[in-house]
């Protein structure tokens, strides 16, 4: 049930400084020289090492190295745009997310567990409930059969061994018509056992589905860019590019996987690779997060759209 509840995660546009239409005789794509990252800031709010985020970075890089055929993103701590995680609303209300995906999910599994429990609980009174009906109409069909040996005996005169085992039936169904009774308040306790099973079951529906509800209303408010590239220029008085700015920035990640897609996605804007049409690409808009998926991989459109770039 956890993938009804997955989000969809916005990834960023190309952000430059000045208007794309300025760029068009100045293509940026590094193809034959590799584009140098380093890592910039990490807020310590996303519990993220250095080494962490180089490890999915340099992991997200080589996904375009491997499509390329050569190194065409390198970290370079010298000269290399920084990559950095920053902590705003956005990540604020991506936590809030992942706390109500873990409620849900315990929910879940206890709904899932209650559930079992319940049907097994209706099954074993279902049981009983048959067992003391057929009890019961045996009970009836003897007393039925007494009674009307006693009739008889009333009729004519019995002897002793007629009364003496008249007197011994009736104390039997006495005693079954007891046990009857035990048995029929034992079913009612059960019975009222199992409804309140059943009470505590729907309290538990309902919780779910409030988490759930609010799992949507903040699915819909974190669903934001995740990350963002910009290129900023500058140019001088003819217009011509005099040095470039480039910055990667991460916003909210739900885990080390959204962290490598997003990862990914940006490095191939700072590439030059626009967005795509394919829902499954890296370099599509946006994609939905599944803690349960594969590791990122580059789709046929990422690397149609690398190569449109580099050969």
């Amino acid at each position: 049930m956890r993938n009804l509840f997955s989000v969809r995660i916005l990834l960023s546009t190309i952000s430059f400084a000045l208007a794309l239409p300025a760029l068009a005789a100045e293509p940026l794509t590094h193809c034959e020289q590799p584009l140098g990252w380093r890592i910039g800031q990490i807020d310590p709010h996303f519990e993220v090492t250095a080494q962490q985020l180089e490890s999915e970075t340099r992991q997200a890089a080589e996904l375009w190295n491997q499509a390329a055929g050569r190194t065409v993103l390198t970290r370079d701590e010298q000269n290399g745009f920084p990559v950095n995680l920053i902590h705003d609303h956005r990540h604020q209300r991506a936590m809030e997310v992942t706390r109500l995906q873990a409620q849900v999910g315990r929910l879940e599994a206890e709904l899932e567990r209650q559930q079992q429990t319940l049907e097994a609980d209706r099954t074993r009174q279902q049981q009983r409930r048959e067992n003391y009906q057929q009890a019961l109409a045996r009970y009836h069909a003897d007393l039925q059969r007494h009674n009307q040996a006693v009739e008889a005996a009333n009729r004519n005169r019995p002897d002793a061994g007629t009364i003496e085992r008249i007197r011994h039936q009736t104390s039997e169904l006495e005693q079954r018509r007891q046990e009857l009774a035990n048995r029929q308040q034992e079913l009612q306790r059960h019975q009222q056992a199992l409804q309140q099973h059943i009470d505590t079951y729907n309290d538990l529906v309902e919780r779910f589905n409030a988490r759930a509800r609010e799992l949507t209303r903040a699915s819909r408010l974190a669903s934001a860019d995740s990350g963002e590239y910009r290129a900023d220029i500058t140019r001088d008085r003819r217009g011509n590019m005099v040095s470039i700015q480039r910055e990667i920035d991460v916003y909210f990640f739900f885990d080390r996987r959204d962290l490598r897609w997003t990862l990914a996605h940006e490095l191939g804007h700072a590439l030059g690779i626009g967005h795509v049409e394919h829902p499954d690409a890296i370099m599509h808009a946006a994609y939905l997060a599944d803690t349960e998926g594969t590791a990122p991989a580059l789709h046929a459109e990422d690397i149609l759209a690398l190569r449109a770039l580099c050969d």
